[in-house]
């Protein structure tokens, strides 16, 4: 319960900065409750979390930084205080002080099997809605036709709308292929 409500917290920082989605956000600070929730915080809003060690000297922190691209990080006061996060002025930055925080997160809720070996959470995707490279809402959009036997001939049943974005144009390479291969 501790980590859903601080990564519901920061989550709720986060989403205040207005990043778009696949934005870097860096995820600064020692193993903690913290590190997890920060870098939970970031998947949850469809952004892409970039693992920063502590260890690191300012100089190197601030050269990494610009290598990805990073647009904000989430950063222990640890850290902070103890050499400086090292990041440009350009970076926002969120500290565990969001923790304190009175608010009610957002966080969805999470069911597990009976066997309790797989957990299932359901979350609202930011953006475009889509959560598969391929541009489509769910990468799970096609199913077989039930009975058919897999031949060349065989066409899957599309389950959705159709792509929500344009891979290459995200990505900037090709595309992995939607043809089926059996």
């Amino acid at each position: 319960a501790d980590l859903r409500a601080a990564a519901g917290a920061l989550a709720a920082e986060l989403a205040e900065l207005g990043l778009p989605p696949g934005a870097r956000v860096g995820v600064l600070g020692p193993n903690s409750l913290f590190w997890g929730a920060a870098y939970l915080a970031v998947l949850k809003l469809g952004l892409v979390a970039v693992p920063v060690s502590d260890r690191l000297t300012p100089a190197d922190v601030r050269r990494n930084a610009g290598l990805v691209g990073m647009a904000a990080a989430l950063v222990d006061r640890r850290a902070l205080r103890r050499s400086g996060s090292g990041l440009e002025p350009g970076i926002a930055i969120v500290t565990d002080e969001a923790l304190a925080a009175p608010r009610v997160p957002h966080w969805p809720a999470t069911s597990t099997d009976p066997d309790q070996d797989a957990v299932l959470m359901r979350v609202e995707m930011a953006g475009s809605g889509a959560a598969c490279h391929t541009g489509h809402r769910s990468c799970f959009f096609r199913s077989v036709p039930l009975g058919a036997a897999p031949s060349p001939e065989l066409t899957l049943t599309v389950n959705d709308g159709g792509k929500l974005f344009d891979p290459q144009q995200v990505y900037g390479t090709p595309g992995k292929t939607d043809t089926p291969r059996f």
